[in-house]
């Protein structure tokens, strides 16, 4: 019994089944794409209805949370072209999305953190640092981790030479 006979009926399924996967993540990149500029639309709205030099610390504070979080939709529609490119689902570009969406949640925690006062929501505050910390460092092993394993050998990086 061979399991690994293909009629012409399997390979006709296997191509359909490869375009439909294809529109799909077509459509997902067109979601993406419109995702990413109404972020961007809606951040430029929300600096002309909202600027005031007196209150720009909270202005600048939610734009760098919406700039960053259209920085992660990019990095999603990247992977979305990685994988229509290569028909392969790339690990990397997703760590690189976890960790923006850490550094960003760190950016945001502590540009809003100037209301503190001692007390529950104190130490609340420092276990999420911690742990977003924690998560960021871990997803820059990660990556660290993941370009060695796919360099190929005898094939290391070169670093500049330090002259003599």
């Amino acid at each position: 019994m061979n399991a690994l006979r293909r009629t012409p009926g399997h390979r006709l399924g296997l191509v359909v089944l490869e375009v439909v996967e294809d529109a799909i993540y077509a459509i997902i990149a067109l979601f993406l794409i419109g995702s990413g500029s109404l972020l961007m639309f809606g951040a430029g709205l929300y600096i002309a209805q909202n600027f005031n030099v007196n209150n720009i610390h909270n202005m600048i504070v939610h734009v760098l949370d919406e700039t960053l979080l259209v920085f992660m939709v990019v990095e999603l529609l990247h992977t979305v072209r990685i994988t229509l490119r290569d028909h392969a689902l790339a690990a990397e570009p997703f760590l690189v999305v976890g960790l923006i969406a850490g550094v960003r949640r760190i950016l945001i925690l502590t540009a809003s953190s100037d209301s503190l006062q001692s007390g529950p929501q104190f130490f609340v505050y420092w276990v999420q640092l911690l742990l977003l910390i924690v998560l960021v460092v871990a997803m820059v092993v990660a990556l660290f981790i993941w370009r060695r394993s796919t360099i190929p050998l005898g094939r290391e990086p070169k670093t500049p030479s330090t002259g003599s």
